[in-house]
């Protein structure tokens, strides 16, 4: 069976590593995969099978106003059609509803069965293209994809062809316990509207420090010089430079969540958090606001603490708890390994498998 993938952008993120995954396992089981992006440089820094096809475009830019970004949606969906009728797939992946929209204009007339993928919370305000792809045009898609019970249960009786598939682990759990620094970890992209909230975690950082003058507050992560120096800023506003690091980018993740203490999600928004899945697949425990739904489907009870959305109060109490009890921190670092074992590749593996059958059955109907 052959299965063409649209990914308007790869990017050095979750929904991009997940997408990788996702082809990798697909092709490990049989299905001739190729790929429309344009981001070849994102997929050279992982190991796709050989047999994956990639056909690169070159995507047009979105210029802000509503007007100007269908023109660049139309002028890159007639990049893609005509490698659609080249593929000429048994079913199409568009990932994100940039990746659809592009598809459904593309492919319209082929009749081809599109399944959409879509890696963010439906609780998340989108620009005016994006919310009436999530919220009227996926209901042309054949099958789509989500990521949390809690989408699932927001979403209703709406989209009858969705489903929730969980992402995968991206490493094998850890299988012995390393020595762990006094660090609390945060990990992301630094952005502009500070969807990441590291402003939030500087802000309970500065109450925490005095108090554990032995623990190191770490980001890893990249972004514009504007936005790290922001937060860069913020710690150095409030003195607390001896105790925060700036990593940036890096390159073995693995090793640092093997070796951190504690790890913390802050964030405002989130569809599925890939990095509190890693964190946890290395034995960190966890600190998470439950924003989208989805942390408390991944921390089992003992395994870190789900805090509500903006209860600043609570997470600092949380760190805190962790942060002085050596005890709880081994014990929820096995926890956290436990919680996260049901997120296995190859249970993703059957649930697409499983998707992608009954898609083609109901549309061979």
């Amino acid at each position: 069976m052959k299965i063409l993938i649209v990914n308007d952008q790869f990017e050095n993120g979750g929904a991009g590593r997940v997408t990788v995954t996702m082809c990798c396992e697909l092709a490990r089981r049989g299905y001739d995969l190729e790929i429309v992006t344009d981001n070849i440089n994102f997929l050279v820094r992982y190991s796709l099978p050989d047999s994956v096809k990639i056909h690169p475009v070159s995507f047009i830019g979105t210029k802000k106003g509503t007007l100007s970004r269908v023109k660049s949606l139309f002028k890159t969906a007639n990049q893609i059609r005509p490698v659609i009728k080249q593929v000429k797939p048994d079913l199409i992946i568009a990932i994100q509803s940039n990746g659809y929209i592009r598809t459904f204009i593309a492919n319209r007339f082929m009749g081809i069965p599109v399944i959409a993928v879509d890696h963010t919370s439906f609780e998340r305000k989108m620009d005016l293209i994006n919310t009436f792809t999530r919220h009227y045009l996926y209901k042309f898609a054949d099958g789509l994809s989500i990521l949390t019970k809690r989408d699932e249960k927001l979403l209703g009786s709406k989209y009858p062809q969705k489903r929730v598939i969980y992402n995968p682990l991206p490493y094998p759990l850890i299988q012995k316990e390393a020595a762990r620094e006094k660090t609390v970890l945060c990990v992301g992209r630094f952005d502009i509207w500070q969807i990441k909230g590291f402003d939030l975690i500087v802000d309970m950082w500065d109450k925490l420090a005095p108090a554990h003058p032995e623990w190191k507050l770490v980001f890893a992560g990249t972004g514009n010089d504007e936005n790290v120096n922001y937060i860069k800023g913020l710690v150095h506003e409030r003195k607390l430079d001896d105790s925060v690091r700036f990593l940036g980018q890096v390159n073995d993740m693995k090793k640092l969540y093997t070796h951190s203490g504690i790890f913390a999600l802050s964030s405002r928004i989130e569809g599925f958090p890939m990095v509190l899945l890693e964190a946890m697949s290395q034995g960190c425990p966890c600190v998470a606001f439950n924003v989208g739904g989805a942390s408390e489907e991944m921390i089992d009870q003992g395994a870190g603490f789900v805090i509500e959305d903006s209860n600043l109060d609570a997470f600092q109490l949380a760190l805190a708890e962790l942060m002085d009890d050596d005890e709880k921190r081994k014990q929820y670092s096995h926890n956290a390994v436990e919680s996260v074992a049901k997120f296995s590749v190859s249970s993703f593996g059957d649930c697409w498998e499983n998707m992608i059958d009954d898609t083609l059955r109901k549309k061979n109907r």
